[in-house]
């Protein structure tokens, strides 16, 4: 999702609310962009 930060998309995955992205945290790579 371009323009969310990890803060925001993280416990929304974990909490189920984004089952797509938290598949491709759990399965894929995922990071900070400095």
């Amino acid at each position: 999702m371009d323009g969310a930060t990890p803060q925001l998309l993280f416990p929304w995955a974990e909490e189920g609310k984004l089952p797509n992205i938290a598949e491709l945290i759990e399965e894929g790579v995922s990071g900070n962009l400095r």
